[in-house]
C-alpha cells in the first residue's frame, strides 16, 4: 500500500486552524538532527545531486534557514549548510568526482 486513509475532517473554509509551533518546531529539528547524523559532509555521502547527498542535505539547511519560525537557529542552519556546501563542491571538482562521471 502506498498511501493512508485520511482520518481527519475535512477542512472547512472559514474555519479556525491551529497550528502548535512549539511542537513543529521540535518536530523539524528533530528530523534535521536525524538527516544531519545519518548523512554527515563526507565525501563518501556527496553523490546524488542538488536533492539528495551532501548538496541535498545544504539545500535543505539553507531552505530551513529562510523560515521566520526558526529564525533563531538561523546561523547555526547556514552555518552546517556552508560545512555540506564545501564539501559538495570540494568533491564536485575532486579527481574521484570525475572518474564516477566517466564511467556512468
Amino acid at each position: 500500500m502506498r498511501y493512508f486513509a485520511n482520518k481527519l475532517a475535512d477542512f472547512v473554509a472559514g474555519s479556525r486552524v491551529t497550528v502548535d509551533k512549539q511542537l513543529w518546531t521540535g518536530v523539524i529539528n528533530s528530523l534535521v538532527d536525524q538527516v544531519v547524523q545519518g548523512q554527515p559532509p563526507t565525501f563518501k555521502n556527496c553523490d546524488g545531486g542538488l536533492y539528495v547527498g551532501c548538496a541535498g542535505v545544504a539545500y535543505m539547511l539553507y531552505y530551513l534557514a529562510q523560515a521566520e519560525v526558526l529564525a533563531e537557529k538561523r546561523q547555526e542552519l547556514l552555518t552546517r549548510a556552508r560545512n555540506y556546501t564545501d564539501v559538495a563542491l570540494s568533491y564536485a571538482g575532486s579527481k574521484h568526482c570525475r572518474l564516477e562521471l566517466n564511467y556512468k
